[in-house]
């Protein structure tokens, strides 16, 4: 079983049309903990309540350790709080991202505890996938230049690279549009995934 690499551009690249990887990636299989479960295998081997079960028990590990860290702690709580939420919000925790491994999972797990069964798993689920495949084109534009501040939403993604004078987006638009301002460029990109994660 070959071990997957998490700090490459091109594997978050590969989130964005990988089903499995991506989902592999929202559970947290950076953590040596869930790579044991789940592997990188084709089909989830979580199949059983014991699996399911162990899964858990891992992200309320993690989730329990996060929370200690006060910028962790909020970057939880935010999430928690912007996953559910019908208006736009944008999050800016990549470069946490790139440090602590298993933060998607922590997030997830935020999530669920913070709906406290008042909002269906399968929902919660879908926006998380929502969530991590923008995470994912984030952090693939951190590692091709980490000077870069960058944010995301849930289908948006916002590059700033000072040092070259230019900022992107990638979004819903259909067609690309590009601009300069006080010799700053700037771009909107259409969204580089389908809609549908089904």
């Amino acid at each position: 079983m070959m071990i997957l690499s998490f700090n490459r551009a091109q594997y978050f690249h590969q989130n964005l049309t990988d089903k499995h990887q991506l989902c592999a990636f929202a559970l947290g299989i950076e953590q040596p903990s869930v790579y044991t479960l789940i592997g990188n295998q084709r089909v989830m081997a979580l199949s059983s309540l014991s699996e399911q079960n162990r899964l858990e028990a891992i992200a309320e590990q993690c989730y329990k350790r996060f929370m200690e860290e006060p910028r962790l702690h909020s970057v939880l709580n935010e999430y928690a709080d912007n996953i559910l939420n019908s208006e736009m919000a944008v999050l800016h925790d990549v470069r946490l991202h790139a440090q602590y491994a298993g933060l998607p999972l922590a997030k997830y797990y935020s999530a669920l505890k913070q709906t406290d069964g008042h909002w269906d798993r399968t929902t919660i689920w879908e926006k998380h996938l929502q969530w991590c495949q923008a995470l994912s084109l984030s952090l693939y534009e951190h590692y091709q230049d980490p000077r870069s501040d960058i944010c995301y939403g849930e289908k948006a993604v916002i590059v700033d690279k000072p040092h070259n004078r230019q900022c992107y987006s990638y979004t819903t638009i259909k067609t690309p549009v590009s601009f300069e301002l006080n010799q700053y460029h700037y771009s909107q990109r259409p969204w580089q995934w389908n809609d549908s994660l089904g």
